[in-house]
């Protein structure tokens, strides 16, 4: 082999060692972004139950303001029993 075709080995050979680097590093890149995206929807997952576990009596609030507005209702007639007598 002549010393020109040993130089373009060389040379072939470490562009390769480069392509293979950079291969490696992009992937190692993409594991890294796969699992922070599975770490972030695990927690979504977790965050979600959660948020439907504190909202399955939401239904109960709908009756709520009907037994608060006669709360006050009662509270005003015992205001004016109570003013009446002073």
């Amino acid at each position: 082999m002549s010393p020109e075709e040993v130089t373009l080995w060389k040379g072939v050979l470490v562009a390769g060692l480069i392509l293979v680097f950079a291969v490696i590093g992009l992937l190692t890149l993409l594991l890294w972004t796969v699992r922070s995206i599975d770490r972030n929807v695990v927690q979504l997952w977790t965050d979600t139950k959660l948020l439907a576990t504190n909202t399955t009596g939401l239904y109960q609030i709908a009756g709520t303001a009907s037994v608060v507005r006669a709360l006050r209702e009662e509270l005003l007639r015992h205001e004016k029993l109570l003013g009446a007598g002073h």
